[in-house]
């Protein structure tokens, strides 16, 4: 991940929460916003009266009729790319070579198929499922529970697969093309291109394939047998990622919500749906078109033209929240801000200028949102906001309400105060860099570095003195327990201190950057790159736990009776803590690998 796209959106637990009564345990994720969910979504297939999407960390949900979705329990943590219908169950295949099968949709038992390879795709050919993937990865079943691997005679990954009633075609990176009458023995097709072959279909006639070549240009490639093809170009329009066969032809999906239409694959129309997001896969129960994405997204139509979505909610990032007694308040990228009276239906008030918030913080009276560029606003309801003056200019990292007075620090390490979010005074400067701000009671830790580790501390925030620095890396988040200081940082590292004076650094198990940390009243909860989720009850000895989405979190707070994360994507989960914490069934998965955060400039001045 891109450190100047990593600084900007680190932030630190405020007071608020370090004055609510201690908690126990706190359970699994639930989403918030979006809703159902924020994952990606990666494939889709209709079978026993339910659509079934599959998607990032482990998603599946379920829908009678694609516009009403419910998440079900996978039992796995890798992130699933396609599902297909035999006509008695499904099969969904993914990440490490995973497969799983459900005779509903609903109970899903997971299955080995021999492989560590990422399944992409998988398809009903009659007699069995045939799936295939990276390095040329290929596996058929003929009921999804035991799988045989063969070689498809190519490394290169293969994206997607078609059966004509007679014959495989598989596609790929790197103009993979291999044919096969079996499943089992592959032969590669006699064209010669470069080109990145995302998705193949058979229309009846001929088997279509959408490619992607040199700048983007979009094309379509034919043939009748799998081994002689035609190409055609469709110009400077975005690639197909899934393809499926109609009744009047062919309905393409593509990057950026392209929809695409062919009477007969090889003349075809391009436009633009309801939605920016990339659409991966397109299914159909025969009268509804289904369309699947990025972020969770779910768009359906009737004819194909005109499409519905079906997945309400704010989808760019979330970058902070609090919770002033009244209500809950989320703030994020170019000035978005939205609202909730509990926790859980959330309203886009708007975007308060092109300026991304960092902070935000409320002491029951009044609102202070801060962020880049000397953004500093307040409001007594959340919904109407007023620009502030400042002191002191630059970027504005975090604020807090300790009880008394707001206090925001600003990435250069300057510090101001105000007893009511409108007159402000400057105070002190760290030495350093800062991320983020966080008050135990009678002293103020404040943490960052800019390749490298750093910690300040102050009684009254005026008067700084340097803790602890280490070269590398940096520090995006802090919190108190009452006993002990945590903090945590890139790389999976942390930190503690019995007194913010004197520091320890050890490891979370993971080097995945850890962005934000808070202690629930029974534990410490650290989120980071990735939807990771660590926890500890100490601060010192640290275990992965349940997290279901792989998007980057930028934050968690406990607030109230629950525990809170925010992140990429409109991200915003919840975790009941206590004896009503919930225990499931979300999108029942753990973190997976590798996300860039989305919306994370670094902060100018």
């Amino acid at each position: 991940m891109p450190r100047n796209l990593a600084k900007s959106l680190v932030t630190a637990l405020s007071v608020f929460a370090l004055a609510l009564p201690l908690a126990a345990e706190c359970g699994d994720w639930q989403w918030q916003n979006p809703s159902p969910q924020g994952n990606r979504l990666a494939g889709i297939a209709f079978g026993r009266g339910s659509f079934v999407a599959v998607g990032a960390a482990g998603t599946i949900l379920t829908s009678p009729d694609g516009a009403s979705w419910t998440a079900r329990v996978s039992n796995t943590s890798a992130d699933l790319e396609s599902v297909a219908w035999n006509g008695s169950s499904f099969a969904a295949v993914g990440a490490g070579g995973s497969a799983l099968t459900s005779a509903d949709g609903v109970a899903w038992v997971s299955h080995a198929v021999g492989t560590s390879d990422t399944l992409r795709r998988v398809t009903w050919a009659g007699s069995q499922f045939a799936a295939v993937g990276d390095a040329g990865a290929v596996a058929t079943s003929a009921e999804g529970a035991f799988w045989v691997t063969h070689s498809s005679g190519t490394s290169k990954t293969l994206r997607d697969i078609a059966w004509s009633g007679s014959r495989f075609v598989a596609v790929g990176d790197i103009g993979a093309l291999v044919v096969s009458a079996d499943g089992a023995s592959w032969t590669a097709a006699a064209f010669d291109t470069r080109d990145t072959l995302s998705s193949v279909a058979w229309n009846g006639s001929s088997f279509v394939v959408g490619s992607t070549g040199f700048l983007a240009s979009a094309g379509v490639l034919r043939s009748a047998d799998g081994m002689s093809w035609t190409s055609d170009s469709l110009g400077l329009a975005l690639p197909m990622r899934s393809i499926q066969r109609t009744a009047s032809g062919l309905l393409g999906v593509g990057e950026a919500g392209t929809v695409f239409s062919s009477a007969d694959g090889r003349q075809w129309s391009h436009t633009t749906s309801v939605t920016t997001s990339d659409l991966n896969a397109v299914g159909t129960d025969g009268s509804t078109f289904v369309a699947v994405g990025a972020r969770g997204t779910i768009i359906t139509s009737r004819d194909g033209l005109a499409w519905t979505a079906r997945t309400p909610g704010f989808r760019e990032g979330v970058n902070a929240i609090a919770f002033d007694g009244r209500q809950y308040v989320a703030a994020g990228v170019f000035g978005t801000i939205l609202t909730s009276p509990d926790g859980s239906a959330w309203t886009f008030r708007g975007q308060m200028g092109d300026k991304h918030f960092y902070g935000v913080a409320g002491n029951g009276q009044r609102w202070v949102a801060v962020g880049e560029k000397g953004a500093l606003l307040t409001s007594e309801d959340g919904v109407a906001w007023t620009a502030r003056t400042s002191p002191i200019g630059g970027a504005f990292m975090d604020v807090l309400w300790d009880g008394s007075r707001f206090m925001t620090i600003g990435y250069g390490g300057n510090v101001q105060t105000s007893a009511d979010g409108i007159s402000w005074e400057s105070q002190g400067q760290t030495e350093g860099t800062a991320y983020g701000i966080s008050f135990g009671g009678s002293r103020y830790v404040a943490f960052g570095g800019d390749g490298s580790r750093e910690i300040f501390t102050s009684p009254d925030g005026r008067d700084w003195t340097t803790r602890y620095t280490r070269s590398g890396g940096s520090l995006n988040g802090a919190a108190w327990s009452g006993a002990r200081w945590v903090a945590v940082g890139d790389a999976g590292r942390i930190l503690t201190s019995a007194d913010g004076v004197s520091w320890e650094e050890r490891g979370a198990g993971t080097q995945k950057t850890l962005t934000g940390v808070a202690w629930t009243g029974s534990r410490f909860v650290a989120v980071g790159e990735g939807g990771v989720r660590f926890e500890s009850l100490d601060g010192l000895s640290w275990n992965a736990s349940l997290a279901q989405t792989d998007n980057d979190l930028y934050r968690v707070r406990l607030l109230g009776d629950s525990l809170f994360a925010v992140g990429r994507y409109g991200t915003i989960l919840r975790a009941s803590c206590g004896a009503e914490r919930s225990v499931g069934p979300p999108a029942a998965a753990r973190p997976s690998t590798h996300r860039v955060r989305e919306q994370a400039p670094r902060p100018v001045s």
